[in-house]
């Protein structure tokens, strides 16, 4: 049992120790009334202890049933993994972590209720803090942040990537889009600046301070490209030498 439960049986305690002291001051002249309420007061606790896991255990199991009901029901055709399947220390009576099979990154919290009302009280996703390499990764929950079981999870695969300092900028594809995700990242913390998809087939652009980038895929045929900087500076770049890869440039370079 965690904190909880034991302020809760502490209190449970300390009332009943309130009611020996009420029932010593009443009957303390007559001692076997006195010792009798406390044998039955100090086992009632013991056997309520004692049982108390076993309660829970059973209220789980319930409320566990009741979910894979309502699961069976709102998505006939999924599949999903549902934890935990024991009440262990630490988890909260009622809530599950469930995940479509398929995508064991992502998921909710489904809580089901004393009245057995089934609501989602928040997501998840499963990856640890992310080296600056594997940030892209957190574009799932930054794009499916209100992500419920009956919503398609973007595609996203990563092409290149480019770090300088804190700065990562990531070229990916998210459902056969083009675009190019930037964040700020140090081992304190990381931070989501902005993603920005192509306004052309095979070639994305993005600006940020004095920088630019540019990804064009690798089977594109254009070479030339027009890009503005955050200033609303316009400038020409050759991509020719760079396809596949993500370009970048500084105003002052130009």
């Amino acid at each position: 049992m965690g904190g909880g439960e034991n302020i809760y049986f502490s209190i449970i305690a300390f009332l009943l120790l309130l009611v020996f002291a009420i029932v010593w001051v009443i009957f303390r002249k007559r001692q076997k009334v006195v010792w009798f309420c406390a044998f039955v007061m100090v086992g009632g606790f013991v056997g309520y202890y004692s049982y108390y896991p076993t309660m829970l255990e059973h209220t789980h199991q319930q409320r566990l049933l009741i979910l894979n009901e309502y699961l069976d029901k709102t998505y006939p055709t999924a599949t999903f993994d549902v934890r935990p399947q024991q009440l262990e220390a630490g988890d909260r009576l009622g809530d599950f972590y469930v995940h479509h099979v398929e995508s064991p990154y992502i998921g909710v919290i489904l809580r089901v209720t004393d009245d057995e009302q089934v609501t989602q009280i928040g997501m998840w996703d499963a990856t640890d803090y992310p080296s600056q390499e594997e940030l892209w990764r957190k574009l799932t929950t930054i794009l499916d942040a209100d992500y419920t079981l009956g919503q398609t999870i973007a595609n996203i695969k990563m092409h290149d990537y480019w770090l300088e300092d804190a700065l990562t900028v990531f070229a990916v594809t998210i459902d056969e889009k083009l675009a190019l995700a930037l964040f700020h990242y140090t081992a304190e913390g990381y931070g989501f600046i902005s993603l920005t998809y192509g306004n052309q087939p095979h070639v994305v652009t993005a600006s940020y301070e004095d920088f630019v980038f540019v990804y064009v895929e690798a089977d594109s045929k254009i070479d030339v490209i027009p890009v503005t900087f955050t200033s609303g500076e316009q400038h020409m770049l050759d991509t020719t030498d760079h396809k596949g890869q993500i370009l970048v440039k500084k105003l002052e370079e130009l």
